[in-house]
């Protein structure tokens, strides 16, 4: 049986128009109310401080470098709300290299 480009096609745009539908349907569908409602997720000031991909500092003699890492976890800490005990030790834990010992 030799290959039709134009019936592979109609079949496939037939598939994906199916796909579509299904996708609509279940975005559209009410959620009965006899199901939980969603657990709510609680992050920890932790958990938020390593979801903004703090860089670490490796301490070099560059002020320059020393101050864009500065401003950088200074914005972190204003947007996730932490203590200054907390900005110690995130602070501390980002340390790489010599001045981490």
């Amino acid at each position: 049986m030799p290959y039709d480009q134009e019936a592979a096609y109609i079949d496939f745009v037939e598939r994906m128009t199916n796909v579509v539908e299904s996708v609509k349907h279940r975005h559209t569908a009410p959620i009965p109310a006899t199901e939980p409602a969603p657990a709510i997720l609680t992050l920890t000031t932790y958990d938020r401080f390593i979801m903004e991909s703090a860089p670490g500092f490796l301490g070099k003699p560059d002020p320059t470098k020393a101050n864009i890492w500065l401003k950088r976890m200074k914005k972190i800490f204003t947007v996730i709300g932490c203590s200054d005990q907390e900005k110690v030790t995130f602070v501390v834990y980002k340390l790489e290299g010599e001045v981490d010992s």
